[in-house]
C-alpha cells in the first residue's frame, strides 16, 4: 500500500483529511495511527525524527498536533484541545519541591523522596 516517499506537507494534509473523515463511530475528530501504518503512508522504512518534526510543523499550520506516544502509536488531535489544558504555575512546582517531595541525587537529577 506504499505510494513512494511523500513530502512532509503531503503527509500532513493526508492526516488532516483523515481527521475530517467519518470512521470509528465518529463523524470526525482525533484519532490514532500506528507506527507501521505511518511508515506505509509515508513510504518510508524508517520514521526519522526530523521528518516527523516537519509533519508536526505542517499539521500545526492546519490547527492539528501530532503526538508520538514513543511506542507504536501516534495521535492526531486538534491543537486547540491541547491549548485548553490547565497549566501548572511556577509557584505550584516550587511549593512541591520546597515541601521535600523532590531532591537532587548525586548526578543532579530530580528524584522523589
Amino acid at each position: 500500500m506504499s505510494f513512494g516517499e511523500l513530502e512532509a506537507w503531503e503527509i500532513a494534509e493526508t492526516l488532516a483529511d483523515f481527521h475530517e473523515e467519518s470512521f470509528g463511530g465518529k463523524i470526525k475528530g482525533r484519532y490514532q495511527i500506528t507506527r507501521k501504518l505511518m511508515k506505509e503512508l509515508t513510504g518510508r522504512k524508517f520514521l526519522r525524527q526530523d521528518f516527523l518534526d516537519q509533519i508536526t510543523e505542517h499539521l500545526y499550520d492546519l490547527n492539528l498536533t501530532l503526538i508520538d506516544l514513543a511506542g507504536d502509536t501516534f495521535i492526531v488531535i486538534p491543537t486547540k484541545i491541547l491549548e485548553g489544558y490547565r497549566k501548572l504555575t511556577t509557584g505550584m512546582v516550587k511549593s512541591f519541591i520546597e515541601k521535600g517531595h523532590m531532591e537532587d541525587d548525586d548526578n543532579g537529577t530530580r528524584k522523589e523522596v
